[in-house]
């Protein structure tokens, strides 16, 4: 028999990051579609309730399993690229197990401590949507180590296509729950425990999927591995012990959290602080719950737009920290560079646009324009949000694994300030206010301290002005068009066009491409992109750059 093959992919490290932001467009653009009728379903309240729920599941959830999939990938990655097979399996055998036991302790937390979760959002009532979402934490472990294996052999489909799917029958049950309880005659507060019971039956489902193409992976590599011999050698790897494999465990966990907890913990400090400062403030319980439920229709567009960086970061912690055991410090500064240039490429643009638009498609999307300035404003604070994955993203990479940490705590703790002070004064306004200048404090402290440790940093300007400039000029187009709509179409006193809700939906849309297309032929004229950057996007990638360069716009 032939000595075990390495089965691992080779792609840059953008190539990953795309397929997992096309899985996480898909995946996002689910979860904006079941708002909608989850709101029309259940209502405002419901909306409300459901969302000062799942912020707690999901900093639980990633508190206890986000980082395992990138200290998995690390691990596996390890053993793939010289053959070694069997410590691969223990690793994973071994991180499923401390998985597992970590996921069950959560779930006890969980349950028996709902009611008490509950009362500290000031929500009672969100008790049985609690123990109802917890059952889930039985679940994604297996989900976690699943992706974690396919991360570490670079094989990004599986693990892309698994969120799709566990997203997809999460909306699915949603809307479905919903409507039937809705429909059967039963309370609020079984409505919303249905409807978060749908995120257990998305992680069964994507876990079946990952379960079916790791037993797939396995026959197929001991297929190759029969009847392929190699006559380079296999070097040596030593077993991880089980004490040492824990600590990994934990020291990698903590600090790959950092990135994918910066929006459920700031989710979770609006959870139980506005509701509460609103009722403080002279509102009544149900119009506080009702001003949440505005609030809360800006968070998908803070999701749509981070979808890319959260990919991105993926993709760049595995990149930088191995150029950095070789010391190879112009790698390091090029991956830097071209990670921060391509967050700006996509999150300037999208932030920007859909603060611009936000009143609109806040009463295209759900009814009406509550909560229209605070969605523009949670709209641009996106923007930073994506800065600042990505910045922790590198600093991780790079072995910094405490800043990001301690950044993250100061820019919270300024979060629970803000709120404090501008929630009672603005409303939900001062709530996402609040937000905007969070992000801004960590994205500076993050940027701070990539300025000064990686060397030969060329500068924020030089990578973002090419970006602010196109992002500026579609932004004017937008703006302009918007204007052009509302002064020659017939329109209310407040300023809405009295067009039927589908056509003023397609004038929308056209909107939206006027400014991708004002913004890209900025891009290009002003040579904001190049063709060796352009050539990484799979499959078009080459296409698209040889057919700019033969219209003269790339070099």
């Amino acid at each position: 028999m032939g000595k075990e093959v390495c089965f691992v992919s080779k792609k840059h490290f953008l190539y990953g990051a795309f397929i997992l932001s096309i899985a996480a467009i898909l995946s996002k653009l689910l979860s904006l579609l079941y708002r909608i009728p989850f709101q029309r379903i259940a209502g405002d309240e419901g909306l409300a309730m459901y969302q000062v729920v799942y912020p707690l599941y999901s900093t639980l959830l990633i508190l206890v399993v986000s980082g395992v999939p990138i200290v998995l990938s690390k691990m596996v990655s390890e053993q793939a690229v010289v053959g070694n097979v069997a410590e691969e399996k223990r690793i994973v055998r071994l991180t499923f197990g401390f998985i597992s036991f970590i996921g069950f302790l959560a779930f006890i937390l969980l349950f028996f401590g709902a009611e008490q979760l509950a009362s500290w959002t000031g929500l009672p009532e969100v008790t049985p949507a609690i123990k109802a979402i917890s059952f889930a934490l039985f679940i994604v472990p297996i989900v976690a180590v699943l992706r974690g294996f396919f991360y570490g052999h670079q094989l990004m489909v599986q693990s892309g296509t698994s969120q799709v799917i566990e997203q997809f029958f999460r909306v699915i049950t949603i809307i479905l729950f919903a409507f039937l309880l809705v429909k059967g005659g039963f309370g609020l507060n079984e409505v919303v425990a249905g409807a978060t019971f749908g995120t257990v039956v998305g992680a069964v489902f994507g876990a079946v999927y990952l379960i079916y193409h790791y037993g797939s992976f396995q026959r197929r590599r001991h297929t190759v591995t029969m009847n392929v011999t190699r006559t380079e050698p296999t070097l040596e790897s030593s077993p991880i012990s089980g004490s040492e494999l824990f600590k990994t465990i934990v020291v990698f966990t903590f600090a790959v959290s950092i990135s994918s907890l910066m929006i459920p913990l700031f989710g979770l400090a609006d959870s139980f602080t506005v509701v509460n400062l609103l009722i403080a403030a002279e509102e009544s319980v149900q119009a506080a719950k009702d001003w949440f439920g505005y609030y809360s229709r800006g968070l998908p567009f803070v999701q749509a737009t981070t979808m890319f960086a959260s990919a991105l970061a993926l993709s760049i912690v595995p990149k930088i920290a191995a150029e950095g055991r070789v010391q190879n410090n112009d790698e390091i500064k090029r991956s830097a560079h071209l990670s921060i240039k391509v967050t700006a490429l996509m999150g300037l643009p999208a932030g920007v646009g859909l603060a611009l638009l936000a009143d609109d498609l806040n009463l295209i999307l759900f009814g009406d324009r509550q909560g229209s300035f605070a969605i523009a404003m949670l709209s641009l604070s996106s923007i930073l949000l994506t800065f600042a994955i990505t910045t922790s993203a590198i600093l991780q990479g790079m072995g910094k694994v405490y800043q990001p940490a301690v950044y993250l705590l100061v820019a919270l703790v300024s979060k629970l300030i803000l709120n404090v002070v501008l929630v009672p004064l603005y409303n939900i306004d001062g709530a996402a206010m609040a937000t905007l200048l969070a992000y801004g404090l960590l994205t500076f402290l993050n940027g701070w301290t990539i300025s000064r440790s990686v060397k030969g940093f060329d500068g924020w300007s030089v990578i973002l002005g090419k970006p602010l400039l196109a992002t500026l000029i579609m932004a004017v187009f937008v703006w302009g068009g918007d204007r052009l709509i509302r002064t020659y179409l017939p329109a209310d006193d407040q300023g809405t066009v009295l067009i039927g809700h589908w056509v003023q939906a397609l004038l929308i849309a056209g909107l939206i491409g006027l400014g991708v297309l004002a913004y890209f032929v900025t891009i290009f004229a002003v040579r904001g992109i190049e063709k060796h950057e352009l050539e990484r996007i799979p499959k078009v990638g080459v296409f698209m750059a040889n057919l700019l360069k033969k219209w003269r716009l790339l070099s």
